[in-house]
């Protein structure tokens, strides 16, 4: 029987999976928590394993948002958990993780591997912040840390002078415009229209520059914005460049744990 545990920290909780022979077996989920310490986060990883009744030891995969150091034992930067910057990722969780990645990563594992989409997937993570994957059968395409370049701060903003400015001081960025705090509590092409035009002007964009056989739109904000993957599709497809991979297909996240359950399948492979 193949365990593995998957730990995802995101900026507003902790989420977890138990994978059993490739199968989500069961989940967890902390208290959220808005700016925390890294005591806080800590803690949370704690409550989220303890809802898993899992085994005492199995690999364990952990994900979480920013840019990792070069061994890959604490957080160079993230914007959206500054508290954790520097801090050893193994003091988080009391023993040293298998595998460590970023959330889009794994997220984006999780749907390529569990569901066997072949070829380039390209993933974006709509969560508190907004991030990016481009996988290869599993393997990622690494431009900065994990990720294929900064995708959340790429300009989607036309040049509009009024756009808003996102977290990291950038303004007219993909992540001020989709992440968490850009949406609407009404979710609808009407109510975001700036928000659709921002994630179908990054896709386009993400065509022509990787031309994947597939699109995942990952994240907790995934969830509430699924409504609007029919709209996306017209948008993204309307006079799409002819660089574009014919046929490729969109898809959109299923559950909330989609980074824990990843990050778990790449322990497994490690």
């Amino acid at each position: 029987m193949n365990l593995a545990i998957g730990i995802d920290i995101g900026g507003s909780s902790v989420k977890a999976a138990l994978l059993r022979d490739g199968l989500i077996a069961s989940t967890g989920t902390s208290d959220r928590y808005e700016h925390p310490s890294a005591s806080t986060v800590s803690a949370a990883v704690q409550q989220a394993i303890a809802q898993l009744h899992g085994p005492a030891t199995c690999p364990i995969g952990l994900c979480l948002p920013g840019l990792l150091t070069a061994d890959r034992k604490s957080i160079e930067r993230s914007i959206n958990l500054p508290a954790l910057q520097g801090v050893p990722l193994h003091s988080l969780l009391g023993v040293p993780p298998t595998v460590v990645t970023s959330d889009a990563v794994a997220a984006a594992a999780d749907l390529q591997l569990g569901r066997g989409l072949g070829g380039r997937l390209f993933a974006l993570a709509l969560g508190t912040g907004v991030g990016a994957a481009v996988l290869d059968d599993g393997l990622p395409l690494r431009i900065s840390g994990d990720g294929p370049g900064h995708f959340g701060q790429l300009d989607v903003s036309g040049g509009d002078p009024a756009a808003p400015v996102g977290p990291d001081g950038g303004r007219g960025s993909l992540e001020a415009y989709c992440g968490a705090a850009a949406w609407p509590t009404l979710i609808n092409e009407s109510s975001c229209a700036m928000q659709l035009r921002a994630l179908a002007q990054a896709i386009r964009i993400a065509h022509a520059i990787y031309r994947p056989a597939h699109v995942a739109i990952l994240g907790g904000t995934a969830l509430r914005t699924a409504v609007l993957k029919e709209a996306l599709r017209a948008a993204v497809t309307t006079s799409l460049t002819s660089m574009a991979r014919p046929g490729c297909t969109l898809n959109w996240a299923e559950h909330a744990h989609h980074s824990a359950a990843g990050a778990a399948r790449l322990a497994l492979r490690a």
